[in-house]
């Protein structure tokens, strides 16, 4: 791998960064197709804004582009750089489904021979929510007006076409533009037109009857957890029960839930209410081995459990704040983090826990935790909340929401923000979270230059040694 460095000036004011911090004027990239610095995607017009940058294969990048109401054009955009390829009109995106092409237009799933191609076939309507599964694609095809759907599994078949297996004819949908499934693995679950949750197997095609009178549901590998059509529905609660996939047993979580509490399950736990519509209240927190209540002491809220076991709790005082602790069934809680004004997000990535602490209108100090060490690391900040932390727990923000500025890295190991580059476009970190979350290091912004061109940029950053 072959390491680049680009130099650029960096002013401490127009960072907004804290004057204890060291500010250097280089950024390590890895070079692209053996060429230096940034790639250049694409030009982009002066009204025109990035939606959506995504993988299309192994050397291009699928980029949306739109009027900031809606997709205007799609491109494909080499990673080694050069003249973009355009889409056919009215396609708002493609993938590849093996050497197939499908896509999307007017919220119909279609198959294109091309790039280019203006008359695609129609597999699905109302099917562009499509999720891939090692088997294919699995997609809806839901005429306007139905109540009911078609479950479908599109495939290539080797020679740049696709064979469409019909999985289940009956689907009901759970409401306009709602899906209400997803894929795990090598299975799906629908519900059919009467309520019955039916399970399906991607491998072989096979149906099979689960569970009779489904309100909703929500699965883990082992569990489904669902509350089942409420012969007193004006009472606005429903019983919620735990189903065991292996064994058909079922039993009660609760005999009456508040149907605006939402549900969860993991093979571990069974969790009521970490959110939903209302008013909050401390989520309800469960083994599923025996649906014994997961109980914290000292008045602690259950909050996040992660990999090895730990729960993340909190506890709230007027004078202090809030405090976070590490705790285990049978031992007493291990205080993390306590911050007067702050959230959490649990980051499954790095096996840890970001804590936001706000500084003032929408900037933050970012610090972070590993699942169960004491020890917290302050990685960034103030910077705007508007960030995305990497695999090696560096932060790229941008300046502010509401201007061009710089793309910064901060790195908490010395202190340091370089930039990345120097003017781009506020929305930058948004691009990068959806293309990968940051965390491969991938960096994709739209620079927004005084007497040049407006442009979208793609970076790897280099690893660091």
């Amino acid at each position: 791998m072959r390491v680049v460095r680009v130099f650029v000036w960096v002013v401490v004011g127009a960072a907004g960064c804290a004057d204890d911090r060291t500010v250097l004027d280089e950024v390590e990239l890895e070079s692209q197709c053996g060429r230096d610095g940034p790639v250049r995607l694409a030009v982009i017009g002066d009204a025109e804004v990035v939606t959506v940058v995504q993988p299309f294969d192994a050397e291009h990048l699928r980029v949306s582009i739109g009027d900031g109401a809606s997709s205007t054009r799609v491109v494909i955009a080499s990673l080694c750089g050069g003249p973009e390829q355009p889409v056919a009109a009215d396609v708002s995106w493609v993938s590849l489904e093996g050497d197939s092409l499908l896509g999307c237009r007017q919220d119909a799933l279609v198959h294109l021979d091309d790039l280019g191609d203006s008359t695609p076939t129609v597999l699905a309507q109302r099917g562009c929510v499509a999720t891939p599964t090692p088997y294919g694609r699995v997609a809806v095809d839901h005429p306007p007006g139905e109540p009911v759907a078609r479950a479908l599994l599109v495939r290539a078949d080797g020679d740049g076409g696709v064979l469409v297996d019909i999985l289940l004819d009956d689907i009901l949908m759970p409401g306009e533009g709602s899906y209400g499934f997803s894929a795990r693995d090598d299975e799906m679950f629908f519900r059919r037109s009467d309520a019955s949750l039916w399970h399906v197997d991607l491998a072989t095609r096979a149906t099979t009857l689960i569970l009779d009178d489904v309100l909703e549901h929500v699965r883990s590998p082992q569990f489904i957890v669902y509350r089942p059509i409420d012969d007193t529905p004006d009472d606005g609660e429903s019983a919620v029960i735990l189903y065991d996939r292996g064994t058909g047993e079922e039993r009660i979580v609760l005999d009456a839930c508040p149907e605006r509490l939402s549900i969860d399950v993991t093979d571990d736990v069974v969790v009521l209410g970490l959110h939903g519509s209302g008013p909050p209240q401390p989520p309800q927190w469960f083994h599923t081995v025996d649906l014994r209540p997961i109980v914290p002491p000292q008045e602690r809220n259950v909050q996040a459990l992660l990999r090895d076991g730990h729960f993340l709790v909190s506890s709230y005082e007027q004078s202090t704040g809030t405090t976070f602790a590490w705790w285990r069934e049978g031992e007493s809680p291990e205080v993390v983090h306590a911050c007067r004004d702050c959230q959490f997000r649990v980051t499954w990535a790095l096996d840890g826990v970001l804590f936001d602490e706000w500084r003032g209108g929408n900037r933050v100090d970012v610090r972070f935790a590993a699942e169960g060490s004491a020890e917290v690391t302050h990685l960034a900040g103030p910077v705007h909340d508007s960030y995305q932390v990497t695999d090696d727990l560096r932060v790229l923000a941008v300046g502010s929401m509401d201007a061009i500025g710089p793309l910064t890295l901060s790195d908490h190991r010395d202190g340091s923000i370089r930039t990345v580059a120097p003017r781009v476009e506020p929305d930058s970190i948004s691009l990068t979270r959806y293309l990968g979350g940051g965390v491969n290091r991938d960096v994709v912004y739209v620079t927004d230059e005084p007497k040049g061109e407006r442009a979208l940029y793609y970076a790897k950053l280099a690893r660091l040694e």
